[in-house]
């Protein structure tokens, strides 16, 4: 298996073995948008937990803050 290396840093190390690198970018497209959105659900939208079941940008950002 390779991993990628914008997958590497530590908030990847449980799950890199579990879900696709799908999933990986587009959570790391969410992570990029934390910024933006912050922990606001109505800026965030929930596209893609409600479409993919995978965290949203606002919860993202209630995990790491």
């Amino acid at each position: 298996m390779v991993i990628q290396h914008s997958f590497t840093p530590s908030m990847f190390r449980e799950v890199h073995e579990n879900v696709s690198i799908i999933a990986l970018e587009k959570i790391l497209d969410e992570i990029k948008r934390v910024g933006f959105i912050g922990i606001d659900p109505v800026a965030c939208g929930c596209q893609l937990r409600c479409t993919h079941g995978l965290p949203c940008a606002h919860k993202i950002a209630d995990y790491t803050t």
